[in-house]
């Protein structure tokens, strides 16, 4: 194999791996975004919404 081949094997892998690893971003995120501590997160918030609605109602404010 001559060397200008070698280096476009190279790049091709490098492109191969460059594509697997944004794959592998763009998984993680998605499970940032839609997972459970996603899912904690939102309903801490909605409590504390609630929780402000209803002092709000009662005159605690």
């Amino acid at each position: 194999m001559n060397e200008n081949t070698s280096g476009r094997e190279e790049a091709r892998r490098a492109r191969e791996e460059a594509r697997s690893a944004s794959h592998r971003i763009d998984a993680l995120l998605d499970s940032i975004r839609t997972g459970p501590l996603a899912q904690l997160r939102q309903s801490r918030e909605e409590n504390h919404f609630a929780q402000k609605m209803r002092a709000i109602i009662r005159g605690d404010n």
